[in-house]
């Protein structure tokens, strides 16, 4: 550990210098696997402004941690729990992230160019940690060609950054935020784009090929659009997350549904009058629905054909 580290670590942190360095040989010996070697507990400490230039934190504890503005290029955050760690304007250019759990993570104005991010796990985490929520940020991170095919991106707010060359093949965008992103030679192919608005984005370089993404629901009106993408997400993660749709009783007349997924959602006296069927609820769901708003109001059971 060079002595430059060694004075940051002593002015900037709380931490006892000794204490952190045995920490940090300890989890370099678990990591190879010898005796002696113990995981590195870094829960909620500070360590932001440090230099620390490929430090070693594969698979570490880190839920919490500090790094704002911390330098940790070319380091190793394979598989470590980075739970609602805070990263904003870190420098992490060519760091891995592999497999990291990155829930709920503060990554604004970072710069994760090169870095590699594939199967991260970056959804925003709807729990409360003391008097803040703990939800995903990495508006304004600058990410070009960054790898992360197969992430967990799920509501993710990227408006701003810089995507350029990035890959997100195969990655989870489900209702992400992509407002004034660059995303010049993006690789999206085979990613899950469903409830993003990419009306404002120029994708005349990006590759968009067999990029799962809804159509008609994007022109619903955004009250019905968040019921659908929390439900959809409900059914996709078996009940674990997300919230099942409750459209009772709601006007949803002449609405177009197509490419929604409302399997399981509640339609008691809802008005379905004109909506087109080709959205994929249960047929029994909708006749329900149609005949008790028939039985309510008197209208005509109608539904419009594919």
């Amino acid at each position: 550990m060079s002595r430059t580290l060694i004075w940051y670590l002593w002015k900037c942190t709380a931490m006892d210098l000794a204490e952190f360095v045995s920490i940090i040989r300890r989890h370099e010996r678990f990591v190879k696997g010898q005796s002696g070697g113990q995981r590195a507990n870094l829960k909620d400490v500070d360590l932001s402004g440090l230099r620390l230039p490929g430090i070693n934190l594969q698979s570490a504890l880190l839920a919490g941690l500090n790094l704002k503005k911390t330098i940790v290029t070319g380091g190793d955050f394979c598989f470590a729990d980075l739970f609602c760690a805070n990263l904003e304007d870190l420098e992490g250019k060519e760091t891995d992230f592999f497999r990291a759990d990155m829930r709920g993570v503060q990554l604004h104005g970072a710069d994760l160019r090169g870095a590699n991010l594939q199967e991260i796990d970056l959804r925003p985490e709807t729990m409360r940690m003391g008097e803040a929520e703990c939800s995903a940020d990495l508006s304004d991170c600058q990410r070009d060609g960054a790898n992360l095919s197969q992430a967990k991106m799920t509501g993710t707010d990227l408006s701003g950054g810089n995507l350029d060359k990035a890959d997100f093949s195969e990655a989870n965008l489900t209702g992400a935020k992509l407002e004034n992103a660059s995303v010049q030679g993006t690789n999206f192919s085979g990613a899950n784009m469903r409830g993003i608005d990419l009306e404002a984005n120029d994708l005349s370089e990006a590759d968009l090929s067999s990029v799962l993404k809804s159509s008609s629901k994007d022109t619903l009106v955004p009250e019905i659009r968040n019921v659908i993408g929390q439900h959809e997400l409900w059914s996709s993660s078996g009940g674990t997350e997300g919230m099942r749709a409750n459209l009772s009783g709601m006007n949803l007349r002449n609405i177009d549904f197509s490419g929604s997924s409302l399997s399981g959602a509640g339609f008691s006296k809802a008005n379905l009058f004109g909506a087109n069927s080709c959205f994929r609820i249960s047929p029994m769901l909708i006749l329900r629905a149609l005949i008790s708003r028939w039985r309510t109001c008197g209208e005509r059971i109608s539904v419009m054909p594919c």
